[in-house]
């Protein structure tokens, strides 16, 4: 019986426009010419936070801006520039965040393109110092290997390399993951 008030017209009518409105409330506004601006609340891990977000196209990516509080009050930035070179075939991306005590973490990776893949390199500097990732991918008709070497500050090397195959005839896909380093 509690369902019989969807079966008015009336009823339909404000439901229908109460969606349009939560979809309309969803999207963002333009924020320049190129650019879009998010407000966003969300929940996550017992914590709630606002987070605004103004993200703008250049000539060869873009550019992303973004501010954060949490529900204690503490708040954060970041800042990302990407660049594409598409004749060569290659990325970068740069973030500078500030952390909510001031601290600030930097993360700058380049990535580009192989005639089997791509390859990546990234390198984030933090409080606790600079980690390094080089990641390679390869790829066949039957599958791809992904191979990801991590350095951590300590100088502690951890290495992981993923196989994927696929069998055309059965359609089976295997994956197998081999690691190097602490196991936690």
């Amino acid at each position: 019986m509690p369902l019989a008030i969807f079966r008015r017209p009336a009823a339909l009518g404000l439901l229908a426009a109460g969606t349009f409105g939560l979809l309309l409330a969803g999207l963002p506004a333009e924020a320049g010419e190129h650019g879009a601006q998010r407000h966003r609340s969300q929940r996550g891990a017992g914590e709630v936070m606002q987070r605004t977000t103004t993200r703008t196209r250049t000539d060869d990516g873009w550019t992303s801006n973004t501010t954060w509080v949490r529900r204690d009050g503490r708040s954060g930035s970041s800042q990302t520039t990407v660049h594409r070179d598409p004749e060569s075939g290659t990325r970068t991306r740069a973030t500078v965040t500030t952390l909510p005590d001031g601290a600030t973490r930097t993360a700058n990776q380049t990535m580009t393109r192989t005639d089997t893949g791509m390859t990546s390199s990234t390198m984030i500097t933090g409080p606790q110092g600079t980690t390094q990732r080089q990641t390679e991918v390869v790829r066949s008709e039957d599958g791809r290997i992904v191979t990801t070497s991590v350095t951590r500050p300590d100088g502690e090397i951890l290495t992981r390399q993923v196989t994927v195959t696929r069998d055309p005839t059965t359609g089976t896909v295997t994956r197998q993951v081999e690691r190097d380093g602490p196991q936690n």
